[in-house]
């Protein structure tokens, strides 16, 4: 099998390729915009009601206080873009406020690290026509 770097906005494959892709740990780090590109993406190219799997940062809300203080310190010292990109997902609502519920149903969920990191599984969703 082969390895591809691509831009994960624009991958070069055709639409519908694939049942199943996964993005672990990439959301959080880079814009919203970008995160939601990345999301658009996978849509195109997984195939009808193929599967998303993505593995990043729950909310915290359930998350033990020392477990939180510890995340931010290793996202703070990723650099400033990285800790800016990594506040405005949080602010923003994460996962939950990213994933398109037009686009992408959740199907299952777990969290793991002392609920601080989510495993959420979704399928594809087609896309009603406007007219």
């Amino acid at each position: 099998s082969d390895c591809l770097l691509q831009d994960a906005t624009a991958m070069a494959f055709p639409g519908e390729r694939f049942a199943l892709t996964m993005i672990s740990f990439a959301l959080h780090e880079t814009g919203w915009q970008t995160a939601a590109g990345i999301l658009e993406e996978i849509h195109r190219v997984l195939k009808p009601s193929g599967h998303l799997l993505i593995v990043d940062y729950s909310d915290f809300r359930k998350t033990p206080f020392y477990v939180k203080q510890t995340i931010h310190m290793i996202e703070f010292l990723a650099g400033n873009r990285h800790f800016r990109n990594f506040r405005t997902y949080h602010l923003k609502g994460g996962l939950k406020a990213l994933v398109s519920k037009d686009r992408f149903y959740p199907v299952t969920s777990t969290h793991r690290a002392s609920r601080s990191i989510a495993l959420q599984l979704f399928q594809r969703l087609e896309m009603e026509p406007h007219g």
